[in-house]
């Protein structure tokens, strides 16, 4: 495994993860409720989730977990126009990297299922192993071009690159080559696009819309609600691997809440960044 599909949490931490989704999931829901008793749309709710590898010995997971999705949300497309129907409840299913698992494992599922599903692929990168402890390679331009007609592409830069604190024309020609190798091999417009290792902030954002991608998709969870006059997506991280109640949590924006947690423990570390500055720079006391 390579880049940013190794799972980093531990048992122990997702098991936590899980039980605040238990809790927060009937909060989210009492305020859909809310809107009903005041006579108001019940907001929808859209949930992107993402994964990147599926090995040939959890294909049965796979599928169970599209089988679950399908019972308990509506598929749809992330280049999807819009709008929800009030009161939806939608799931969007994505890959990244274009792992050649997908092609021979997850896609078949999927296909059989009706799911359609968005590959963000690595234009510089195809047919290549990543990193050297990795066993699965990318699919190559043939295997991509195979399944162009039926999945939605995206890039995912040209040499997955983290695109925060990159030189302004470096990280340009990152967005520009993805898009017009990747159109030129599809045949498709390319337009939706996903950041590597799910890093982004302003400047990146902005350039993706400069080089005139349609959508962006980050790695955060992040409810859903203004489609389609959303520009940037918040994505929820699953693997074949996880647990039923996992997943289950996870297609039903359970996992909301790590946005906020993601965005106090920034503010956080920015402040003890600061504040351990301040002390640094102070003069020290000397003692003659």
């Amino acid at each position: 495994m390579s880049g940013d599909s190794v799972r980093i949490d531990t048992p122990p931490k997702r098991l936590l993860k899980l039980i605040v989704a238990l809790l927060f999931l009937p909060v989210l829901e009492v305020w859909r409720l809310g809107h009903k008793l005041a006579a108001k749309p019940m907001p929808s709710i859209a949930v992107v989730i993402y994964y990147h590898q599926v090995p040939v010995s959890e294909r049965a997971r796979f599928g169970s977990q599209m089988d679950m999705l399908l019972r308990w949300a509506v598929p749809m497309r992330a280049d999807d126009p819009g709008p929800l129907s009030p009161g939806s409840r939608c799931a969007i299913v994505t890959f990244d990297d274009a792992w050649q698992s997908f092609k021979e494992v997850a896609f078949p599922e999927l296909e059989r299922r009706h799911i359609p599903v968005t590959l963000f692929a690595i234009s510089g990168k195809l047919g290549q192993i990543l990193e050297a402890d990795c066993t699965e390679r990318l699919m190559n331009e043939d295997e991509l071009r195979s399944v162009a007609d039926l999945v939605t592409i995206g890039s995912h830069t040209d040499s997955h690159a983290r695109l925060p604190g990159l030189d302004l024309e470096y990280a340009r020609s990152e967005l520009r080559q993805s898009r017009e190798k990747l159109s030129r091999l599809t045949n498709q417009e390319v337009n939706l696009f996903c950041f590597p290792y799910g890093a982004a902030d302003s400047e990146s954002i902005r350039l993706c819309r400069e080089q005139g991608y349609a959508r962006v998709f980050t790695g955060v969870p992040e409810i859903i609600l203004r489609w389609p006059n959303q520009f940037t997506f918040g994505r929820v991280r699953v693997d074949p691997s996880d647990w039923s109640a996992e997943f289950f949590l996870k297609i039903r924006g359970a996992y909301f809440w790590m946005s906020s947690a993601i965005r106090i423990k920034t503010q956080v570390r920015e402040v003890l960044r600061n504040t351990l500055a301040v002390r640094r720079s102070m003069p020290r006391d000397e003692t003659v």
